[in-house]
């Protein structure tokens, strides 16, 4: 084996892992943060009393300043 060959196995070697670990991620991250399925439909939504998105904070200020 030359050099040429040594630092091509290498370089190929190095983007396997790089490719592997990225699927070992992508396949075993946690996904218990789900996204909204109501299309931000916050007014009439079910899960708006624990939503954390950014759109239901103003619907919930609404909600509570209406007596």
């Amino acid at each position: 084996m030359n050099r040429r060959n040594f630092i091509q196995s290498i370089g190929q070697a190095t983007i396997a892992i790089g490719l592997a670990s990225m699927a070992g991620y992508l396949v075993f991250r946690d996904k218990t943060e789900e996204p909204c399925n109501f299309n931000f439909v916050c007014r009439d939504c079910k899960k708006l009393d624990n939503c954390q998105l950014p759109e239901s904070k103003a619907v919930k200020q609404n909600k509570q300043q209406k007596p």
